[in-house]
């Protein structure tokens, strides 16, 4: 998982302080696992984080990830072997 620090968008929302706007500060975690791995994160995050209780504060989206580079599976790094230029045997 990454975890990024943001800051909240709902003005509205934004408490003032000497008449300075106090944008809450938030955490976004970003994971990328396996098809198959999926509802079972989903359903963990739900129950911890109360996504569907209003004012929860949190969002839980899905999305496919077509290309990603740089990823490896732990086992798949040990036994990795450096690509040879083409043309070398």
């Amino acid at each position: 998982a990454t975890i990024v620090n943001a800051r909240g968008i709902d003005v509205r929302e934004a408490p003032t302080f000497f008449n300075l706007q106090v944008v809450p500060e938030k955490e976004e975690v970003f994971i990328i696992a396996k098809t198959e791995l999926k509802d079972a994160i989903v359903a963990s995050i739900r129950s911890r984080v109360k996504t569907d209780a209003p004012g929860s504060g949190g969002l839980l989206f899905v999305m496919d990830i077509n290309e990603a580079y740089g990823l490896h599976e732990p086992a798949a790094c040990a036994a990795a072997q450096p690509a040879k230029p083409e043309g070398q045997k």
